[in-house]
């Protein structure tokens, strides 16, 4: 109803034998179409619609299996795969994959609250949370991104040349179709994700390294070391300054500090990649804004 409501074009569909239990008749007045169910295929069903996004909620393990691997027999699972550019699955905590870091680009995951006085703030979040990924990902169609992992020289043996929180970040950015460009000069996006100590060169002594600005960018990332107090920091509309966690991450803007949780079914990486295809989105409507017609 949230996204009714908006004015967004809405269509149902009833998988997993769910017209067993949910009536079509809601739905149906909710949507102004008939829902899909495997037994009816109404009118819209054969006009080649494409989907934005794709909200499933609480599929069962076969019916995620099937979507997951993109092979099924079910015709209601095919037009879905088929049809939708990005899947949202809304999944019970126990049923979520404990590799969802891994899952493909177009696929997301988000726990369902298991007491039904949180559902409400919770669809709440989806609404605009997938609203906001719409919208981004419409700006964010020829964006480019750039992440220099730049480990000093004496300390490469040590150090992961991609090491795995890395892979999560670049995975999280690649849902928001942001290109990711080798080299290096990318005029929308710079990461500078090495938040490892720099090597003095005249007494070998482990220092602080502190990324210097970079000019031709829309909006500059810096992953920063712990010895790095946050006096020495100053972010702007244009710069932000991130420290890892164990337990996720703390953002530093303009605005003040957040932390992002790694949790169960949202990786800290895939949400901070989120947060950036906002900011950059809003940044790159700015700029079209101010261009002359």
């Amino acid at each position: 109803m949230l996204f009714s409501h908006s004015g967004t074009e809405v269509r149902a569909a009833l998988i997993d034998s769910g017209h067993e239990w949910l009536p079509e008749a809601p739905l149906k007045q909710i949507c102004g179409h008939s829902p899909l169910t495997g037994g009816h295929q109404p009118g819209w069903f054969f006009a080649g619609l494409e989907f934005d996004a794709c909200l499933i909620v609480s599929p069962s393990t076969l019916v995620q299996q099937q979507l997951l691997s993109g092979q099924t027999a079910d015709p209601v699972i095919e037009y879905l795969l088929a049809a939708g550019q990005t899947f949202h699955i809304l999944q019970n905590r126990q049923q979520i994959p404990s590799d969802a870091a891994e899952m493909p680009a177009n696929i997301l995951f988000s726990e369902l609250p298991t007491q039904p006085g949180k559902l409400s703030a919770f669809f709440q979040k989806v609404f605009s949370d997938t609203t906001a990924r719409i919208a981004s990902q419409t700006l964010l169609k020829r964006a480019t991104a750039s992440i220099l992992f730049a480990v000093p020289a004496a300390l490469q043996t040590l150090v992961p040349s991609r090491p795995e929180w890395l892979r999560r970040l670049q995975s999280g950015l690649e849902k928001y179709n942001i290109e990711l460009e080798k080299s290096g000069d990318a005029t929308d996006l710079f990461i500078s994700a090495y938040d490892g100590p720099a090597v003095d060169s005249a007494d070998n002594r482990l220092t602080a390294l502190h990324p210097a600005e970079k000019a031709n960018c829309r909006l500059q990332v810096d992953f920063i070391a712990d010895a790095i107090a946050d006096e020495a920091l100053a972010p702007t509309a244009s710069r932000i300054f991130v420290r890892r966690r164990p337990n996720g991450l703390i953002i530093i803007d303009r605005h003040g500090q957040r932390f992002l949780p790694d949790v169960c079914g949202a990786c800290c990486y895939e949400r901070l990649a989120s947060y950036l295809a906002v900011n950059l989105s809003r940044k790159l409507q700015t700029t079209a804004s101010e261009e002359p017609a």
